[in-house]
């Protein structure tokens, strides 16, 4: 899932979070690069609820 980088979010580029790789990626965060906000994160969570088949 893309999202564009903006003044409030504290990033330099679109970036992505890659819903699929979930295991992988609780092993490989080393800290935080910006907050996306509340938007993206809502549909981040809508994604991995897919994937994991269970509720919002």
């Amino acid at each position: 899932m893309e999202f564009n980088a903006d003044a409030k979010d504290g990033l330099d580029h679109a970036s992505a979070a890659q819903c699929q790789h979930i295991r992988a990626a609780t092993r490989r965060i080393e800290g935080m690069r910006g907050n996306v906000g509340a938007t993206v994160l809502t549909r981040i969570r809508e994604v991995l609820s897919l994937i994991l088949d269970v509720p919002e």
